[in-house]
């Protein structure tokens, strides 16, 4: 008999046993992590099948998905990672539905605004013909007003028989 099956019924944990031991370690603690999109993207990024810094979109999770399905990671890794996608997926498009809601409330909004420009202008192009119509009305009623003045003036003056007859022998 050796002295290692004498001195213990298992014997001592070799390197590749210990590692995967740590990583299963490491796995239960870090599923705790993935939680919600910061905690996924980071979880996807340390697993190196997302870009650290690039925007997450469908075909980026697409890609992770497959090289997940070629790993040889563990059964809890590809969990926690299918786990961080799901997440990641689900806000992805809820992001992407409220960009379309605000792209659509932005192109029914222009078309009222090109109206309201458009009236504007048009308020104003009438506005100036009005002032112009109102400024010839006004010149015409002191046109009317000074013959009326000058007329009443002519009616005011008395004349008589004799102013007539002076100024028609002056002459």
């Amino acid at each position: 008999m050796s002295a290692t099956s004498a001195g213990s019924k298992t014997p001592p944990p070799s390197s590749g046993t210990r590692q995967r031991k740590d990583a299963t370690q490491k796995e239960v603690t870090s599923s705790e992590k993935v939680r919600d999109k910061s905690t996924a993207k980071t979880y996807l990024e340390a697993l190196s099948v997302l870009i650290p810094g690039e925007r997450v979109d469908i075909p980026a999770l697409s890609t992770a998905l497959h090289h997940m399905a070629q790993s040889t990671s563990t059964k809890q890794t590809l969990q926690l990672g299918m786990r961080a996608v799901a997440i990641l997926m689900a806000e992805t498009a809820r992001e992407e539905e409220t960009q379309e809601v605000a792209r659509k409330i932005a192109e029914q909004l222009v078309l009222p605004t090109d109206q309201i420009q458009s009236t504007v202008m048009e308020a104003r192009a009438l506005m100036k013909e009005i002032h112009k119509t109102a400024q010839e009305m006004k010149e015409a009623q002191a046109t009317t007003l000074k013959s009326i003045a000058e007329t009443l003036q002519a009616i005011g003056k008395t004349t008589t028989y004799a102013s007539v007859t002076a100024t028609h022998w002056q002459h």
